[in-house]
């Protein structure tokens, strides 16, 4: 099922002036993540690149960037949040914040892992340097709750 899916893409990028997007958003939209890494895997070994430099050659505009974005976070989506983690902009709080309390139960160790390899320091360190310098009473009991969720509490 993986090959054929994987040549529905195929077509659907390469079939005409124009990428099929309605095909693409099909055939992603559903399969569980296994069977899109299965997809994506059989992709490379038909054409010999990935799905998501296939989609960079075309002219897919925003919906290929987008693409391109959800494909690295199926693909390796330990690797996506850790790099999402180093951000230095406005949203890093919230971003921070988002990532612990959607990840903690599913793979929060494994972003931490991967954060610590790229960054040499944990996310609960993160945590405590965004939060616990603060002379606030409400970032320190955000930090306590963000801590808990990264042990597994």
């Amino acid at each position: 099922m993986a090959m054929c899916d994987a040549k529905t893409l195929y077509e659907a990028i390469e079939s005409g002036k124009a990428v099929d997007e309605k095909t693409i958003i099909s055939v992603l939209s559903q399969r569980n993540t296994g069977q899109l890494r299965a997809i994506l895997d059989s992709y490379k070994q038909l054409y010999g690149s990935e799905f998501s430099r296939s989609i960079k050659q075309t002219k897919c505009g925003q919906f290929g960037k987008d693409l391109r974005i959800a494909i690295r976070c199926i693909r390796n989506p330990e690797k996506f949040f850790a790099k999402k983690l180093r951000m230095k902009n406005a949203d890093a709080r919230e971003i921070l914040i988002r990532i612990i309390v959607t990840r903690a139960e599913i793979d929060i160790k494994e972003i931490n892992k991967v954060f610590m390899s790229k960054t040499g320091s944990s996310i609960e360190n993160l945590v405590k340097r965004e939060f616990d310098n603060k002379k606030d009473n409400n970032n320190y009991m955000v930090s306590g709750i963000l801590i808990r969720l990264i042990r597994g509490y």
